[in-house]
């Protein structure tokens, strides 16, 4: 009777044993799978913000890119437009005497009546001298550039051709990068 006591106890004891060993065997499986979901989990967000970062830095790696193309096609459109001009400019030194002899005479209207010094350039000086016989204005053949300059003690008025063409650039770029760049 000990003797199936003991085994009794001894039976009792490996079903004791195999229940605790399938619980551990349970818990490890259960604490596997929230270790992997976990892993899952955190991987699943480092990538997310790996992506976000890399969306970030392609995002503003493009607009410096963008600017950078934009600063650019500004550039290329200011020579244009200055090439333009300097064409303009050109054309109107290139003028025959007689064109650009009436060029310069319709400037002269806006010369008021005064006393005071005319510095001109060497082609415009005869073309002033021989409409302004009658002036009290000094006439010089001393400027560098194309056109005149009128000076007196109150006034000076520069009708150089480049500042001429200066100020009309002012006032009429951007119908001349309306027409050269609109598509």
């Amino acid at each position: 009777m000990i003797q199936e006591i003991l085994k009794d106890i001894d039976q009792k004891k490996d079903e004791k044993i195999t229940q605790l060993k399938e619980k551990r065997d349970e818990r490890i499986l259960v604490l596997k799978t929230k270790i992997k979901k976990k892993i899952a989990e955190r991987m699943e967000a480092e990538a997310e913000a790996l992506n976000k970062e890399n969306l970030i830095q392609l995002m503003e790696f493009s607009q410096k890119k963008d600017t950078e193309i934009n600063f650019l096609l500004q550039d290329e459109k200011n020579r244009i437009i200055q090439n333009v001009w300097k064409g303009v400019e050109k054309e109107i030194n290139a003028m025959s005497d007689e064109k650009f002899s009436a060029v310069i005479i319709s400037l002269l209207k806006f010369i008021p009546e005064m006393k005071g010094t005319i510095s001109a350039s060497k082609r415009v000086y005869p073309i002033l001298e021989k409409n302004l016989k009658n002036s009290n204005f000094k006439l010089t053949a001393d400027l560098e550039v194309e056109g005149f300059f009128v000076k007196s003690d109150d006034l000076e008025l520069n009708f150089k051709i480049s500042e001429i063409l200066e100020q009309m650039k002012e006032e009429h770029n951007p119908e001349i990068i309306n027409i050269l760049f609109s598509i």
